[in-house]
């Protein structure tokens, strides 16, 4: 095994734990072990991609690709250790219709999966990580409303970012900064142009400086003929003054 390939193990562990999740109901603690076995890769393939600059493409979707398993499979298993109400059913299948959207939008547009690496994203899984034990430990699902609650934050806002940009980039912080990016260039953009214009001699700004010095080069022509023909080095100044004129 190589460090480069470690944050790609460090998922497929990932991918692992969740498999095994579903089996484990019957015993708590050993389900919890292996929950918090699966949330500790979570966080050491993405540190140890960043620390080492291993990111890679294939990475990121294995990654997005492990969270959304590990998400599904400990969902399912947890229903079996502990009943949802029906309120807290109906929000999570809303909260799956918003993702599937997200997904089929991605790859109507840009022909790929696009997972979308937000900070909101981000904060979502951690508080969702923790949701299980708390609840497992106070018998109350009423903890579920605050992740659920900045769950449905995050997903609303990856589809906003899924539909206004014009291509796919997984790492977007947030839609503000994705519209501040846009506005920026938008006003660059014509600054940018202008000075391309100039550079290669384009356009009308290019056309206006060249024919300013092409007028130039011909006065100094023209001066330097009517030199030649006085037969002086200077040009003609006019009558030479003298002391009777004055």
């Amino acid at each position: 095994m190589t460090l480069r390939s470690l944050p790609n193990l460090l998922s497929a562990m990932r991918i692992l734990c969740a498999a095994a999740l579903p089996l484990l109901t019957g015993d708590t603690r050993l389900w919890l072990c292996v929950y918090a076995v699966a949330g500790i890769s979570d966080v050491l393939d993405g540190y140890v991609a960043r620390r080492r600059h291993l990111e890679s493409s294939m990475g990121a979707l294995l990654d997005s690709g492990a969270d959304t398993l590990f998400m599904l499979a400990s969902m399912a298993s947890f229903l079996r250790i502990f009943p949802w109400p029906s309120w807290l059913t109906a929000w999570v299948c809303a909260l799956a219709f918003i993702k599937l959207t997200t997904a089929g939008l991605g790859w109507y547009k840009y022909r790929t999966v696009a997972f979308i690496h937000t900070r909101m994203n981000k904060i979502s899984g951690i508080v969702v990580f923790f949701t299980p034990p708390a609840i497992l430990l106070s018998g109350s699902a009423t903890w579920a409303v605050l992740p659920c609650l900045v769950a449905s934050f995050a997903s609303i806002e990856e589809l906003c970012i899924t539909i206004v940009s014009s291509s796919h980039s997984p790492n977007v912080p947030s839609l503000r900064a994705l519209c501040r990016a846009t506005s920026r260039e938008d006003t660059q953009s014509p600054c940018i142009l202008r000075h391309r214009m100039q550079r290669t001699g384009q356009g009308v700004y290019s056309s206006d400086n060249a024919a300013g010095r092409d007028d130039v080069r011909h006065r100094h022509l023209a001066g330097t003929e009517t030199m030649r023909e006085t037969g002086s080095d200077k040009p003609d100044a006019g009558p030479e003054r003298t002391h009777d004129d004055v």
